[in-house]
């Protein structure tokens, strides 16, 4: 997993989230949605992944319906932790944060 590219993880992500839409096993299948209010309080709520508009990061969730602007990826490994952010705004931008 330490040597996986940013591409690499970020395909990776995607392919869950795709299969996760008919696979009610999946962890992937009630994602924990989180976002801030316009009065800067956090919220956050289990959502039920519907269908795949996975068009540069619009996913459909039963009675919700939002633009993803970022994924934020953790791998925790005893050796060292890794950490990426993908953004998404006209094209898609990926970065390491840790190491």
């Amino acid at each position: 997993m330490q040597n996986l590219s940013l591409n690499s993880i970020h395909e990776e992500i995607w392919n869950l989230l795709k299969n996760a839409i008919d696979d009610i096993s999946s962890a992937f299948h009630f994602p924990n949605l989180a976002t801030i209010s316009l009065d800067m309080n956090p919220t956050s709520r289990t959502v039920v992944l519907r269908n795949d508009a996975l068009d540069l990061c619009k996913v459909n969730f039963r009675r919700v319906n939002r633009h993803i602007e970022w994924i934020d990826w953790l791998y925790l490994l005893h050796t060292g932790h890794r950490r990426a952010k993908f953004s998404y705004e006209t094209e898609i931008k990926m970065n390491w944060l840790a190491p």
